[in-house]
């Protein structure tokens, strides 16, 4: 059949030219998949203290990041984590590479982050851009781009050269599972079918939802699909999981007393509601902004509520990021 070869043959180079950026893509995929468990055991010593007392009290924010500002001087500090448990540490960022955890009601620095999260950001890089440096990101990002949405075609291309011309007990047999006694070509055909047919539903979802994240055209679809209208590209840009209404604008008081959303946390930043989790405070990099090295009203910072809806409440110099 012609549209069958053409097919075939479109299947066959498409997989010979992206091939290794897919392999590339794959593999450093794999690797981010388990990137907060190889940090959480790689830190595990310092991400647990032991019970403190039945009274005592954390240590506000911003005493703990003046703190975290005096054990590491020379970079400004750029993302708190919190966590509800009594038992649980607090860790401050310097970039996506640098990490310092402190004793929330002492401030003492129990440990640094591991070198694996340089490790993971090298490899994230990778699977991003890679490993292009900032100038030659785009061009990247659109080759890393097309080769997914060349993966995409491979995986319902393979479905359909996969499809038998006869359906009976013997062809569906040696199409969807192995063969033994062959060798050679025919060995590597059959096991090439049965992978590719086993795979495909997952490859097929995970190379639909790389489009959407690689093309803004297919992120709109989505939108319009689902019936609801794009929103603003600097809005995406800022958050695409915000949600329409789910925005917390402060008020005059808020702004005056710094709480905000952040009310839920108490005023000695103790966890006061078992809504919340765990937090993360994004601080402002910019030079001169009132987030600048460490926000001076943090309880202002932006709060996701694992437990329940995720909310989010907007400040103008740190914004609020799910952990994992």
């Amino acid at each position: 059949m012609k549209i069958r070869r053409i097919i075939f043959w479109a299947h066959l180079i498409a997989g010979v030219l992206a091939g290794v950026v897919i392999l590339i893509m794959s593999f450093t995929g794999m690797c981010l998949a388990f990137e907060s468990q190889l940090v959480n055991y790689a830190e595990r010593s310092a991400r647990e203290i032991a019970s403190p007392a039945a009274d005592a009290k954390r240590l506000s924010y911003d005493v703990l990041l003046e703190k975290a500002r005096v054990a590491n001087p020379d970079v400004a500090p750029s993302g708190l984590m919190i966590r509800a448990e009594p038992t649980a540490s607090v860790m401050v960022n310097f970039g996506r590479e640098e990490a310092l955890y402190l004793h929330p009601y002492t401030g003492d620095v129990l440990g640094h982050g591991s070198k694996i999260r340089g490790v993971l950001q090298r490899i994230e890089n990778w699977h991003r851009w890679l490993g292009a440096t900032e100038s030659h990101r785009p061009t990247a990002r659109a080759v890393t781009g097309a080769c997914n949405f060349t993966f995409l075609f491979l995986a319902v291309s393979g479905v359909y050269l996969w499809w038998p011309r006869n359906w009976n007990a013997k062809a569906l047999r040696s199409s969807v599972w192995f063969v033994g006694g062959l060798k050679g070509r025919a060995r590597e055909w059959n096991w090439h079918n049965t992978i590719g047919l086993w795979c495909a539903p997952i490859l097929i979802i995970l190379t639909l939802t790389g489009v959407v994240m690689s093309y803004q055209w297919a992120n709109n679809l989505v939108y319009r699909l689902t019936g609801n209208q794009p929103p603003p590209l600097q809005a995406q840009r800022f958050g695409g999981n915000q949600r329409a209404g789910e925005r917390h604008r402060h008020s005059d008081a808020d702004d005056a007393t710094g709480v905000g959303e952040s009310r839920r946390f108490g005023s000695e930043g103790a966890a006061t509601s078992d809504r919340l989790e765990h937090a993360y405070i994004s601080l402002s990099a910019t030079p001169g902004s009132a987030g600048y090295g460490f926000h001076s009203t943090i309880e202002r910072a932006l709060f996701l509520s694992f437990a329940t809806d995720t909310q989010f409440s907007e400040c103008g110099n740190c914004k609020m990021g799910a952990v994992r």
